[in-house]
């Protein structure tokens, strides 16, 4: 008489496909660097902590400053220069609403309106860095440049400060009595400082340097929004969206001066340095000019970038604020299994970004025990 078959326990896997094309979100406010050829002090190497959640930026002479949403402050760079620049202190480690950048320095207005600054070390200390006490309170923003920085109070008023020494005092300091009142925004330059009030552009300084920076075209006296000032050029945003510059004289790279057409209509945000400019369209592209005086890779614009909201301009870099486009997706090709026991072929399964799905069980002989009989798909 034959015996009967032994019949045991063992495992049936269905597989499902993974969707296709998973993959994650595109990361919003990262922070784009480029340029960085003259000093390479790491300003351009932006951290992970700069690469989501950042709304705006700063550049100095050889580091960059970023604001996140949270209201944190971020710094980096600093490379062959003091470490202090790069070291943002507790008053603006959060509560922050706006930052400003100089050569050597950094600015961040917190909340309640109290202006921080850190920096200006050893001889590039020429009081920019000392807030006077009414800046402690009731300013709306900041700006800052080689040895000033400037402040804008709620009564629009202008607050300056810095130009200890003869050597750096232009009369970049020296608020005209008609910034004392009905301010609106602010801008400062390596030996000028510039205002708009009532859509008109003031400026002050130039006492030495002159390139013609302080010389406002009239096109500039009425329906300008926001300026911009650098080492020997102004730039101004009018209402309609174009944007004027003047100054570079004495052959000090005109070419800063000359505006191209990409930005004479649909510019939001404006910024200027050293050698270039930059402007912010409104359909997030960025445009960079300039670089005759000094071409370290700052005025080219990365290929990628798209979906800007915040520019800076630093000596031999450019920052923006922009949508970091989202990784490839992620194809799922389910790998056969059949045979395998079941732990492996899930390692396999997940390993080829695939889901192992429902798990059912049926009767087999004692070799097949524990291993995958059949699969779908």
């Amino acid at each position: 008489m034959s015996r009967p078959l032994a019949f045991i326990a063992t495992t049936f896997v269905f597989l499902v496909l993974l969707t296709a094309g998973a993959s994650g979100a595109p990361a919003t406010g990262t922070v784009f660097a480029w340029g960085c050829g003259l000093w390479g002090s790491g300003q351009c190497t932006v951290p992970a902590a700069a690469l989501s959640g950042v709304k705006a930026v700063a550049a100095g002479d050889r580091h960059s400053v970023a604001l996140k949403e949270d209201g944190s402050v971020l710094a980096w760079g600093c490379g062959g220069t003091p470490f202090v620049i790069c070291d943002v202190p507790p008053a603006a480690a959060s509560g922050v609403i706006a930052i400003a950048a100089g050569n050597f320095q950094s600015l961040a207005l917190r909340q309640d309106g109290r202006v921080v600054a850190w920096g200006c070390p050893g001889t590039a200390d020429h009081g920019q860095c000392a807030v006077p006490a009414a800046a402690s309170s009731g300013v709306t923003a900041i700006a800052s440049a080689f040895a000033h920085s400037l402040a804008l109070k709620q009564d629009g008023s202008v607050l300056a400060w810095g130009c200890a020494t003869p050597d750096v005092d232009a009369g970049q300091c020296d608020v005209p009595a008609s910034a004392s009142s009905g301010v609106t925004a602010i801008a400062a330059g390596v030996s000028h400082s510039l205002a708009v009030k009532n859509g008109g552009v003031l400026t002050w300084g130039c006492r030495f340097s002159d390139f013609g920076q302080c010389a406002v075209p009239a096109a500039a006296a009425s329906g300008v929004t926001a300026v911009a000032a650098a080492d020997r050029q102004s730039l101004a945003l009018k209402q309609d969206g174009s944007m004027l510059a003047w100054g570079c004289g004495l052959n000090s790279n005109p070419g800063v001066c000359s505006v191209p057409d990409g930005a004479k209509s649909g510019v939001i945000a404006i910024a200027a340095s050293l050698s270039d400019n930059l402007a912010l369209k409104a359909d997030g592209t960025v445009i960079a000019w300039g670089c005759g005086g000094g071409n370290f890779g700052q005025c080219d614009v990365p290929s990628g970038l798209s979906g800007a909201t915040a520019i800076a301009a630093g000596s031999d870099h450019s920052l923006a604020v922009a949508t970091l486009p989202p990784p490839p997706p992620i194809t799922c090709v389910v790998p056969n299994v059949v045979g395998k026991p079941l732990l492996k072929a899930r390692a396999r399964i997940l390993k080829a970004h695939c889901k192992a799905g429902k798990v059912t069980r049926k009767r087999s002989t004692l070799r097949k025990k524990g291993r995958v009989l059949v699969q779908s798909p």
